[in-house]
């Protein structure tokens, strides 16, 4: 039963995270420094995941898409992710506490929304 999976700096592709979605005891992925992985939308089906690490990898705006969906996700880092501008959707995240968006390209503008509740920015 796999709960954590690190794969950050590995090279792993963009299919070779496909899938990852439906282990439904996965709570904590790192891909942090996967620059070939440029969206993780699927992961909002991901029923356990808490802690999603993105640093510096190729992920884009659209590639975030439905993650404040995760009815789970605790933690999100997208430091250095300077693709993704807009983390505004990210407020409807019910269990978010931390975001992580040093050297993102996440602007003043990109934050509106209710973001204040999360503890750790």
């Amino acid at each position: 039963k796999l709960e954590e999976l690190g794969l950050r700096y590995s090279g792993v592709t963009q299919a070779g995270i496909a899938g990852l979605e439906r282990i439904a005891t996965l709570r904590v992925l790192k891909l942090s420094g996967c620059t070939s992985v440029t969206n993780v939308a699927a992961l909002a089906t991901a029923p356990k995941l808490e802690e999603l690490g993105l640093r510096y990898s190729g992920v884009t705006q659209a590639g975030i898409a439905g993650l404040e969906r995760i009815a789970t996700l605790r933690v999100l880092k997208l430091s250095g992710c300077t693709s993704v501008t807009n983390v505004a959707a990210l407020a409807t995240a019910p269990k978010l506490e931390e975001l992580d968006l040093l050297g993102s390209g996440v602007t003043q503008a990109g934050i509106t929304g209710s973001l204040g509740r999360i503890a750790r920015f």
